[in-house]
């Protein structure tokens, strides 16, 4: 999806939200992509690029490898602690997380 309007940005996640398991939808824009995440992720080629979990609203017990702050069994909430504005320090990033949902940014 291409967004340009912030009521089209809100409306396009929460659909997004509701079909995160049965389709792999992305978002684009000037300064990333971004998408839902199983709670077994791993990604290639990010090396150098920033990246920020958005807990939707929460996300439980997450572990991270590849970034430069990483998360080792913490938890994240949409109203108390998000994950922003971190950096890929290798090529490969993994997220593993137990509960919840987490979109996932990935800097162009």
């Amino acid at each position: 999806f291409l967004l340009n309007r912030s009521s089209d940005l809100k409306w396009n996640i929460h659909t997004a939200y509701l079909f995160r398991e049965e389709l792999e939808i992305s978002f684009f824009d000037d300064y990333s992509t971004y998408f839902f995440i199983p709670n077994d992720f791993t990604i290639r080629k990010v090396k150098g690029k920033m990246v920020s979990l958005l807990p939707f609203p929460v996300a439980e017990n997450i572990f991270t490898q590849g970034l430069h702050w990483e998360l080792r069994g913490e938890s994240l909430s949409l109203m108390e602690r998000i994950g922003t504005r971190n950096r890929a320090d290798t090529d490969e990033i993994s997220i593993k997380y137990d509960k919840g949902s987490l979109l996932l940014f990935i800097g162009n």
